[in-house]
């Protein structure tokens, strides 16, 4: 969509001219924008979500889109975007999740995920050696140790397993209490074990990518939580975190 991409050849530009570095995401597993959903429906060989990751057509229209993107010569900046420095990162896709309705044909889901992160972040790599890479995941975990299910294999996310794949940069995690049933009180805990996670056992930065408190909980109440949270992060010394949204 060529009008999409000089919106977002202004948007690149603009944000370099105000220092603000971007982290630009490939797809999308959720529906509202076209998603996964429209790979889906594009590919005659693929008929459900799973096969996003696992189809070869549908991996290589997702490939022939990311080349599309990383080779576009910005209209405003006369640079490929691969070569733009107001980008900071690639997300192979926002919240990708392979869960157990998502398909009927993929008995080991968690390596599918991994086989496709390892490929994709290799073939962005490939084409890019300026800008990270990260999996855009929401950082759950899958544990035999806890009984939630954001530490169940539900979502096929392993956040250690994944984030150590050599392709992948940085350690994506997000954090939702109210669609999650995430007790408020316990998000500082999240934070703290993913950034340590991401330190200590893979190696590698880590990126809060997405969190809020929901409005219904009142503003004095979201206040005191979106403080002691951004505070806990810099306790851990997260590398990032973007609040979603503004």
């Amino acid at each position: 969509d060529e009008g999409a991409y000089e919106t977002l050849d202004y948007l690149i530009e603009a944000a370099e001219r105000h220092g603000i570095r971007l982290n630009l995401v490939l797809a999308d597993n959720w529906d509202h924008n076209g998603g996964i959903a429209k790979y889906v429906d594009w590919v005659d060989s693929a008929s459900e979500h799973g096969d996003f990751f696992v189809d070869e057509n549908v991996r290589e229209l997702y490939r022939w889109h990311v080349e599309e993107t990383l080779t576009r010569t910005n209209g405003h900046t006369g640079r490929e975007y691969r070569e733009e420095p107001a980008i900071a990162m690639w997300e192979l896709c926002n919240e990708p999740r392979l869960e157990g309705d998502d398909t009927t044909t993929i008995d080991d889901r968690a390596g599918a995920l991994e086989s496709w992160f390892e490929e994709m972040a290799a073939f962005v790599h490939d084409l890019d050696d300026n800008h990270l890479v990260s999996s855009g995941t929401e950082g759950f975990y899958t544990r035999e140790d806890r009984t939630e299910w954001f530490y169940g294999d539900w979502t096929a996310q392993d956040f250690v397993r994944h984030h150590s794949v050599d392709g992948i940069d940085v350690c994506s995690f997000h954090m939702y209490p109210h669609w999650w049933n995430l007790p408020l009180g316990y998000c500082s805990t999240w934070i703290a074990e993913h950034v340590r996670d991401a330190h200590e056992r893979i190696g590698k930065p880590a990126y809060l990518g997405e969190f809020n408190v929901n409005r219904e909980e009142g503003l004095e109440r979201r206040n005191r939580f979106l403080a002691e949270w951004y505070e806990t992060a810099d306790a851990y010394n997260c590398d990032a975190a973007s609040i979603w949204q503004i």
